[in-house]
């Protein structure tokens, strides 16, 4: 939510945001891609033709990569946790901005983005134990049900 917060109160990433999808590369030089990297004003971003999608889907993405030297990718969609690369020429990095970050090797080669919701296994533990408590609560119900008793006569 506080990345959606930060597109929607400017207008350039708003502007980002809205467009089709596009990469946007930068050579990676001095602490541009090391940690978190600052990124020039979006104003001055131009599409990028090192990078295109060669499958589009909710929970991953493939791409195609061309560039001659490292560079850092940055895509106009949200940078939320949980994405992470299945190559080991590509790793996702933090930048000063609310968009989702690569760092690219350099070289020709595709590799797949793939989103985790994070906690996934906590919140799917919790779960189950929460269905099983409440199917311990519904069997102790029905075998400890009060029995009508017989009418005694004196």
């Amino acid at each position: 939510e506080q990345t959606l917060w930060e597109v929607e109160h400017d207008q350039a990433w708003t502007a980002l945001m809205l467009a089709p999808w596009h990469a946007y590369t930068f050579p990676c030089e001095g602490r541009l891609c090391a940690g978190a990297a600052r990124l020039p004003p979006a104003t001055t971003w131009h599409a990028s033709t090192a990078v295109r999608v060669v499958s589009y889907g909710s929970s991953a993405i493939t791409y195609a990569v061309h560039v001659t030297r490292p560079e850092l990718m940055v895509e106009n969609e949200l940078g939320i946790g949980g994405w992470h690369s299945d190559s080991d020429r590509v790793r996702s990095v933090s930048t000063q901005t609310p968009f989702r970050a690569w760092r690219l090797s350099a070289g020709d080669y595709e590799f797949t983005a793939a989103y985790e919701q994070p906690e996934r296994g906590l919140q799917d533990a919790v779960a189950l134990l929460a269905l099983l408590a409440w199917a311990a609560c519904g069997l102790a119900a029905f075998r400890w049900r009060p029995r009508p008793r017989a009418w005694k006569r004196r």
